[in-house]
């Protein structure tokens, strides 16, 4: 009974000293804020999913305003890897004058901290051709992660399912 005893004041102390331990290395905060901070996890959401209409939306006769929307909501890497997908795009969509429209049909948050994120964004692509006006919907998926500069939620990383 006394051997008992001792074993368990034993797993209490060292779970009182794990527990603290935990707290400590963590500074109180939790390590995704996602699962408890609903309305920075709604925020997250809300700008990156308009970055992902801005970035994935494409009109061939204006192919510049493409690049300006990299510009002003991607950060490196993410920005380079963009641009690498649009010199693609822009390759084929003067020849077949292709415009890209993109609606975000369902978004999460997989990770949030008070500086970075890391967002599941899931969209439906409807391509035009204006030579034929043919019409084609696809589904995609793109992981975005981001870092929050200045209260704004910037994309630093793309990457495509």
């Amino acid at each position: 009974v006394v051997a008992l005893a001792v074993v368990t004041v034993a797993c209490l102390v060292l779970s009182i000293i794990f527990v603290a331990h935990v707290v400590h290395k963590r500074g109180g905060e939790p390590d995704n804020l996602a699962l408890v901070d609903q309305a920075a996890t709604q925020e997250v959401i809300a700008q990156v999913s308009a970055d992902a209409l801005k970035i994935f939306s494409f009109n061939y006769a204006n192919a510049t305003a493409s690049q300006q929307a990299a510009e002003s909501v991607l950060l490196d890497p993410g920005k380079q890897q963009y641009l690498t997908l649009l010199k693609l795009l822009q390759r084929t969509a003067q020849g077949q004058q292709l415009t890209l429209v993109v609606k975000v049909i369902q978004a999460g948050v997989k990770n949030l901290t008070s500086t970075t994120a890391t967002v599941l964004v899931f969209l439906d692509q409807t391509s035009t051709r204006a030579s034929d006006k043919a019409t084609s919907t696809s589904a995609a998926q793109v992981e975005l992660s981001a870092v929050k500069q200045g209260g704004t939620w910037k994309v630093n990383n793309i990457r495509t399912f």
